[in-house]
């Protein structure tokens, strides 16, 4: 995979993508070695005696035993005075100061090549913001960038190679790995059979006979993606107001972007809700249960409008009910009061047959004001229950009326369900 490539003069030219560090990496490489020669080399720092002052107890300066104390000669043989430390010592070489000014310079030059990014202690220690972070480094991957276009290229050919191997000797049944688009590995069987039991006819599962077109990617790590994602999401739920739908499909998409230990909990039930909910589709045969189990709980609960519904239609069929109820009482009565006043005339008869002549025309004028004054009543009561029971028909023509607008816009409204996957 070539680094840069190019034309110069009809010529072609080309270079590896670490090709402009090899100078200053050589050149680092040969300060550190000279500089590792003296320190190995050195020998410890040893003091410089008078024969006369060590005569005797040259075993304890060999070096070959650590002593809690060292002696020497305080007099000479003719008891003369002898200094009591050494005259010198044997100083250890010094690294060049243009070994150190060399060896600053080819690092320098070396990391201005590679260029690797913001400074990762910089960013340990908090001093750079997260967004410049990511733009840096979407800097420093454009340096490379024909680098990369090349390794595409390159690792594209070596899957098709791959490809057409593959789809000539792998004709039985065996485990392989893959990797999935997170990075994670998982482990499928290739060419495995299966027995339809709709149709009786064998199935091949994770069949690569074929011609497949074969794509490659360089970009960013799904780990650093993860992290970018999860900042986008934090900055959206502290714009979206609390409660709403909105909020509660950021919060659990939050929670499938957790990493490390602990959390694994918390992600699968983010993602089973998720799949319940109908935004992310099922991959696997226990999401896809999940998803059925969902749609067949919201098929078993009623609407919260139709159950309002069928309880003004009761209500107004109960209403009725009661009118008619009403009605019967009232017919009743009525009937009741008719056979009195037929009781009454008769009565009344009798005695008029037997009164005097004389107070026939007397006992005639009180029977026809009494007779004005029962009829008046009866006019007032027939009129009170006729409003009576027209109320209680209007009243019920309204909330068979409210009962039929929430039944039709029920039926209207569409199928809830399942949530469309928001793009």
């Amino acid at each position: 995979v070539f680094g840069e490539w190019g034309f110069v003069e009809d010529k072609e030219v080309y270079e590896g993508v670490v090709r402009l560090t090899k100078d200053g990496q050589r050149l680092r490489n040969m300060i550190m070695s000279f500089n590792a020669d003296i320190v190995a080399r050195t020998p410890k720092k040893k003091p410089f005696f008078w024969p006369e002052q060590i005569a005797g107890f040259e075993h304890m300066y060999d070096g070959n035993d650590d002593y809690p104390y060292y002696l020497l000669n305080r007099t000479d043989e003719n008891n003369g005075e002898m200094p009591t430390q050494p005259l010198a010592y044997y100083e250890n070489p010094e690294v060049p100061q243009a070994n150190a000014y060399m060896l600053e310079a080819a690092t320098a030059a070396v990391k201005e090549v590679a260029t690797l990014g913001v400074d990762a202690e910089a960013v340990n220690g908090g001093q750079v913001a997260y967004d410049t972070v990511n733009q840096l480094n979407m800097r420093a991957d454009l340096e490379t960038y024909v680098f990369q276009d090349n390794l595409a290229t390159a690792m594209r050919r070596d899957g098709e190679i791959y490809q057409s191997i593959v789809n000539d000797i792998y004709d039985v049944p065996r485990n392989v790995t893959i990797t999935l688009e997170d990075g994670s590995e998982k482990e499928v069987q290739l060419m495995a059979e299966v027995v339809d039991l709709a149709t009786g006819e064998r199935q091949v599962l994770n069949d690569i006979r074929g011609r497949y077109e074969c794509y490659t990617d360089v970009g960013p790590s799904f780990q650093s993606m993860k992290q970018q994602n999860r900042s986008e999401i934090l900055e959206l739920l502290g714009k979206t107001p609390q409660g709403t739908p909105e909020y509660q499909l950021l919060l659990l998409q939050y929670f499938t972007l957790l990493d490390g230990k602990g959390v694994e909990m918390m992600r699968d039930y983010a993602n089973k809700q998720l799949i319940q909910m109908g935004v992310k589709k099922p991959e696997t045969p226990e999401e896809q249960q999940w998803l059925v189990e969902a749609q067949q709980a919201k098929q078993g609960q009623q609407d919260p409008a139709m159950v309002q519904a069928q309880g003004v239609l009761l209500q107004g069929q109960a209403e009725l009910a009661k009118a008619q109820n009403q009605t019967l009482s009232l017919q009743i009565d009525a009937a009741k009061v008719e056979a009195q006043n037929q009781l009454n005339a008769a009565r009344i008869a009798e005695i008029f047959n037997n009164m005097d002549l004389s107070k026939q025309s007397e006992f005639r004028e009180f029977l026809k004001t009494v007779a004005s004054f029962q009829q008046d009543r009866s006019e007032d009561a027939r009129a009170n229950a006729e409003l009576l029971l027209k109320g209680n028909e209007q009243t019920h023509k309204q909330r068979m009326d409210i009962a039929n607008i929430l039944q039709s816009q029920r039926q209207n409204q569409p199928s809830g369900s399942v949530a469309e996957t928001p793009q």
